[in-house]
């Protein structure tokens, strides 16, 4: 099989060790992390990359045809909602966000949601790829909207950058089963000491990720979204589904 993916970088290492151990032949596009943030522009990035994808098909010999496009990403805010592919299906894992790939299952996720409260998910990816909360970046970022703002706005938008802490109590790091992330683990210890969080490990699990790439897309954990159809939000706990 061949597979065109399309992921979210904080997912690179992962999704890349999956791959060479696949027997596909895939092709990879990265997204930055942080898009869900905004889950229009996701969305927008996401077409744009599925049309591109499309359009380079027209110009490839048939042996060198994807047979379907992959999105390494979940639900994500809403932000693969309204997605469709004209000639291809569309695969993507029917889970809230990347934190299901990284454990290895949607349900191993909520049990872990339901049995604790207030958890901020981090990974290694999430620490060299996203603005992690701890003293050392908010006080950089203090700096810079004093200098933008002034020191009366720069106080407000801190407190409204911040608000969210009170709202966790845990800091979970997912370990990896393939690399070292000792040192991105002992960063997020620190920061859960800052904020008077509950630091814990929870090891990783690679099946959901080598499922995704290798093809083996059951339906109680893939939607294959066929051409022309349209990604919908599901609301009777398959997150998504096929639409019109």
């Amino acid at each position: 099989m061949r597979i065109a993916l399309i992921g979210c970088m904080v997912l690179a290492r992962e999704v890349s060790y999956a791959l060479y151990q696949s027997k596909n032949t895939i092709q990879c596009s990265w997204l930055e992390q942080g898009l869900h943030n905004t889950p229009e522009a996701l969305r927008q990035r996401l077409q744009e990359e599925i049309d591109r994808i499309e359009s380079r098909q027209q110009t490839l010999p048939a042996e060198q045809k994807a047979d379907a496009i992959v999105l390494a990403y979940g639900l994500c805010s809403n932000g693969v909602v309204g997605l469709r592919s004209r000639t291809l299906p569309l695969v993507v894992p029917r889970c809230d966000d990347c934190i299901s790939l990284f454990l290895g299952s949607r349900r191993r996720y909520l049990d872990l949601f339901h049995s604790n409260n207030g958890i901020y998910w981090f990974t290694k990816g999430w620490v060299e790829n996203s603005f992690i909360p701890s003293k050392e970046n908010y006080d950089a970022l203090y700096a810079h909207y004093v200098k933008e703002y002034g020191e009366e706005n720069a106080a407000y938008l801190m407190e409204v950058e911040t608000s969210f802490i009170q709202n966790y109590e845990n800091a979970f790091f997912i370990q990896s089963p393939i690399y070292d992330d000792s040192t991105e683990a002992q960063k997020v210890r620190e920061t859960a000491g800052q904020f008077g969080w509950d630091f814990r490990e929870v090891a990783g699990d690679l099946g959901y990720i080598s499922d995704l790439v290798n093809g083996i897309w059951d339906e109680e954990r893939f939607l294959v979204c066929p051409p022309n159809k349209t990604i919908v939000a599901d609301y009777q706990g398959k997150k998504i589904a096929e639409g019109d």
